[in-house]
């Protein structure tokens, strides 16, 4: 089986379609845009592996309170981080169209629960703005990169190498 390019979705993936970019210029980002609970998130396709639909999770004893558990992606193991824990949200609305999102990071791979994929977008660099303290007060600050405006709704771009930290795998007793 030919091995995927970083940025290479799998064919079965049902979000391919989703992007309508070509390329992107020096001065944009592609980003990834999805829901949790009705609010939109972004992360950088840099940090995007694939998106799969929601898979069983294996869950693990004693390991972080965000991670839900393990998944066997193709035969690597990786754990799955649930935003509303990480994030304490309270999801009103479960859907149907829950995905996982698989991110690779420095601190390595992992999933992330979300709603919907909805699309994936070229966006200026310079239309990111720094979080206003309201959205660092409902999320960490450190789990964040910006904040933009796409079709006049806010939506927050999430630094998936702060998402989940090395530490946060140790085993807890």
């Amino acid at each position: 089986m030919p091995r995927r390019t970083k940025h290479q979705f799998i064919s079965k993936n049902p979000y391919s379609e989703l992007d309508s970019t070509v390329g992107v210029a020096e001065d944009q980002v592609k980003l990834v845009v999805f829901t949790i609970d009705r609010e939109l998130y972004a992360l950088s396709i840099d940090q995007v592996v694939e998106i799969d639909k929601l898979m069983e999770i294996t869950p693990v004893p004693n390991m972080g309170e965000s991670i839900v558990g393990l998944i066997d992606l193709r035969g690597e193991i990786l754990p799955v981080v649930d935003p509303e824990k990480k994030f304490n949200l309270k999801r009103e609305n479960l859907t149907l169209k829950r995905c996982i999102i698989v991110c690779k990071t420095a601190n390595g791979s992992f999933g992330i629960i979300v709603d919907d994929v909805s699309k994936i977008i070229s966006f200026p660099k310079d239309m990111i703005d720094e979080p206003p303290n309201l959205i660092k007060s409902k999320i960490n600050a450190n789990y964040l990169k910006g904040v933009g405006v796409l079709n006049n709704k806010v939506f927050i771009i999430l630094n998936a190498e702060k998402v989940l930290l090395p530490e946060e795998l140790k085993v807890t007793k």
